[in-house]
């Protein structure tokens, strides 16, 4: 079965979809539930079991999707197999700062308190319970539409952005690592959000690193090279070119939208030319490099 069986369920909410199966289950009337998935975008189910007290039109949708098996590439990932990655490196993301502040500091952060997420409650629940969390693992057209594309990216943007606790980001960057805000103001109204203040937080963190100086006792000295030596770094940047993509959701396609649409996919070594009108590859590649920089961002 194509994936994009689906596409019906994932939108309501009578239902309940496993992303790593691929199964469906509707109230306690009936499931689909011998289900697995198979390679990149296709499910494998038992038609015994389909067949087994499920509605007839039900059936009839699900046949709809049949595909012949040479067309199944199993070698490749799913999206629940990529959302899974990412939600766990963004856990373990969250872990090593709240470790960092813990060990220096002595302050306790939970990962709740820095990104909203909780692994227990994942591990118990189900990783893929959460609301943020939740759409990022819906499957992908198997012809990704630019709008659609928007769309998932605006989905990212919501578990990877909006996810951070912007008053808790701020204590550690002003409170905890005494970064003064207003020394790296282009303009007096310039506000520092979650991303800039996360970019001054990995910043700190890099140069007393590299410097071999301690987080709390070199407080002084680290935010006086601070000033000289802040960069982009790549997590920030890749959370901003997200951002990005999310804003062109809601703007028509222009010669303006396009420009910014292509500078936000080089971040993730996206050129446009390569796209065409599929942007599958391109999403799966942000899933990806995302999870990757987060993952190196700990190092």
């Amino acid at each position: 079965m194509s994936d994009e069986v689906l596409d019906i369920y994932e939108q309501d909410d009578k239902y309940h979809v496993c992303p790593e199966s691929g199964g469906v289950g509707y109230k306690n009337q009936w499931s689909v539930s011998q289900a697995s998935r198979v390679g990149r975008n296709h499910i494998r189910i038992e038609l015994f079991k389909l067949y087994e007290g499920t509605p007839s039109e039900v059936i009839a949708y699900w046949n709809k999707f049949s595909v012949d098996e040479s067309k199944v590439d199993f070698d490749a990932e799913n999206i629940a197999e990529k959302s899974k990655r990412l939600v766990y490196a963004y856990l373990d993301f969250a872990e090593w700062l709240s470790a960092i502040i813990y060990n220096y500091f002595d302050t306790s952060f939970t990962t709740e308190q820095i990104i909203k997420l909780d692994r227990k409650k994942l591990n118990y629940y189900g990783w893929f319970i959460d609301e943020s969390i939740k759409p990022i693992t819906y499957h992908l057209a198997h012809k990704l539409s630019r709008q659609a594309f928007l769309y998932r990216s605006k989905k990212l943007q919501l578990f990877l952005v909006e996810n951070l606790v912007e008053k808790n980001i701020r204590k550690i960057a002003v409170d905890i690592f005494k970064i003064d805000l207003g020394k790296f103001k282009q303009n007096e109204k310039e506000e520092f959000r979650s991303i800039k203040l996360l970019n001054l937080i990995l910043n700190y963190i890099r140069i007393a690193s590299g410097a071999g100086l301690n987080l709390k006792n070199d407080s002084v000295e680290i935010n006086s090279r601070l000033e000289k030596e802040i960069v982009e770094m790549e997590l920030a940047n890749m959370l901003n070119a997200i951002n990005i993509l999310r804003l062109l959701d809601s703007h028509q396609a222009g010669t303006t939208s396009d420009v910014k649409m292509s500078k936000a996919l080089k971040t993730f070594g996206i050129e446009t030319n390569e796209v065409n009108d599929n942007f599958l590859d391109a999403c799966e590649i942000i899933y990806d490099k995302t999870e990757i920089v987060l993952r190196e961002t700990k190092k």
